[in-house]
């Protein structure tokens, strides 16, 4: 997928046009030297954050579209989500650069400490389904062509989906994350009995039973970048490039 860069100006194509913009100077900052943003238009569905599409004119004339995700102050703590968001889109796209949206930049606004951002190039994604062969062979290039930094399985920084640890084997980083999301939802929705014996076996004799065998007896498992929340909803294909 290549940079959203035009030269004819957006404006007509905009279904949103605020004359009256307001961008922090966090978000400015990470913009190209002299990047004037001319436009800012909701853009998209999020469950919590707030996204918009973001126009800006550089100095050479051309316009440059980028995509701003803003989590609200007074939620769940924006900060590790933002930088989670922003460390896995650049893992990704480290390995992939065709497969995902650029990640710019995560911070702060200078004006609301407590409030917090995500920005990346922005790209007009079809809402169709995606091609499943041209897909799943980007999806299994990422798999195969990722490397641990350490050789372990997890992450650098906590995620939606985990937490920032490592952990040896993929049966151990698995129950780690199994561990986690079934916290956030007894947080959620209370105390619930059968979830709680269902989960007891699952962790304690389903996850052993399916992992395990993959990690013993000379066998094992290559630690390997992967998106912890793909659906179809997260895969779309940019119209530029179908």
């Amino acid at each position: 997928m290549n940079e959203d860069m035009k030269t004819e100006d957006p404006a007509e194509t905009l279904v949103t046009l605020d004359r009256h913009i307001i961008v922090d100077e966090n978000v400015l900052a990470a913009l190209p030297e002299g990047a004037e943003v001319v436009a800012k238009s909701l853009h998209g569905n999020a469950n919590v954050a707030t996204c918009s599409k973001i126009v800006a004119k550089l100095l050479n004339g051309q316009w440059k579209y980028y995509f701003l995700k803003e989590w609200p102050r007074g939620t769940d703590p924006g900060k590790w989500r933002m930088r989670g968001e922003f460390e896995t889109a650049q893992a990704i796209y480290d390995v992939q650069n065709n497969f995902s949206p650029k990640p710019i930049a995560w911070n702060n606004y200078k004006t609301d400490p407590h409030q917090w951002f995500f920005l990346c190039t922005f790209h007009d994604f079809d809402n169709g389904m995606v091609d499943p062969v041209r897909f799943c062979t980007k999806l299994a290039t990422l798999h195969r062509n990722s490397v641990s930094p350490n050789g372990k399985f997890g992450f650098h920084c906590p995620t939606s989906r985990a937490a920032e640890e490592w952990s040896d084997t993929w049966e151990a980083c698995f129950t780690k994350m199994i561990r986690n999301l079934l916290e956030i939802e007894w947080k959620s929705r209370g105390p619930d009995e059968e979830l709680a014996r269902l989960s007891a076996d699952f962790v304690n004799v389903v996850i052993p039973r399916l992992l395990r065998p993959l990690e013993t007896e000379g066998r094992s498992v290559k630690p390997s970048l992967v998106h912890g929340d793909l659906w179809y909803g997260n895969a779309c294909t940019d119209k530029a490039n179908k």
